[in-house]
């Protein structure tokens, strides 16, 4: 009866259900634990199926990175197709789509230094398209304004955009936390601080400002800079750490929740 089972499943439909088997491995364990004997024992079928399907390992991760970017790309057109969308209305579309299959935006945000090559480089692709949707964006916001003539767009739209990989990777790892709700109120809210013009600061609002935080200040706001981007480099460590390792259990510790 199950051999009978696997002979009614069209072509195209176990494609579909060995690529879901990967890509079930590659979301538990990463890259590196996927083997043609493990995806072959999970569907029933044997070896040869596999690669009559695929050609052999390097073909079926070469046809899940295919699927996973069209997957990501339908989303990424939805958000630099549409007209004006806010950052807001973008962030929703994307979580969205997150929600909808986390395992392939996990490959994409989380996997993607121990994946094949061109998972790198499709996610380098549409981050390429991303940032020249936010570039035209904030030009387009700034022109006229009063700040204008100082707002490096290019960086600006390279901020926006690690701050949403990050809030992405904040709501996969801990949905309950991060909801999507709190995550596109705090993009409405920064997209209100970088768009809208700031009412003047007053004197009394320093003077409220210095009494309630009297250690900041005085605070020299470069230091507070320089810091920040020592975070971002002992974060950038502890991922090479994660990308070099040569055991594969190392490679399924960036997928611990």
């Amino acid at each position: 009866m199950p051999s009978q089972a696997r002979r009614r499943m069209s072509n195209e439909a176990r494609r579909e259900q060995l690529l879901d088997l990967c890509a079930d491995i590659v979301d538990r364990e990463g890259f590196g634990a996927v083997s043609i004997d493990d995806v072959a024992r999970s569907a029933g079928v044997t070896r040869t199926v596999l690669y009559q399907q695929f050609g052999g390992l390097d073909g079926m991760l070469e046809a899940l990175v295919t699927r996973s970017t069209e997957r990501v790309a339908e989303t990424l057109e939805q958000v630099t197709s549409s007209d004006a969308p806010t950052l807001s209305d973008a962030m929703s579309t994307v979580l969205e789509a997150v929600d909808a299959d986390p395992k392939t935006w996990r490959m994409f945000l989380i996997a993607a230094h121990v994946g094949p090559p061109s998972l790198t480089e499709n996610l380098e692709t549409g981050r390429s398209l991303i940032r020249g949707r936010n570039e035209s964006a904030i030009a387009h916001r700034r022109t006229g304004g009063a700040a204008s003539g100082q707002t490096d767009h290019g960086l600006t739209a390279r901020m926006l955009q690690a701050m949403a990989d990050e809030m992405v990777r904040l709501h996969l790892a801990d949905p309950d936390t991060y909801t999507s709700r709190r995550l596109i109120d705090q993009v409405a809210w920064l997209e209100h601080q970088l768009f809208a013009e700031p009412a003047p600061l007053t004197a009394s609002d320093d003077a409220q400002t210095a009494a309630a935080n009297p250690a900041d200040a005085r605070a020299n706001p470069a230091d507070a800079w320089k810091a920040f981007v020592a975070g971002l480099t002992d974060a950038g460590d502890q991922l090479s750490h994660i990308v070099t390792g040569a055991d594969a259990n190392e490679q399924a510790g960036a997928f611990a929740p």
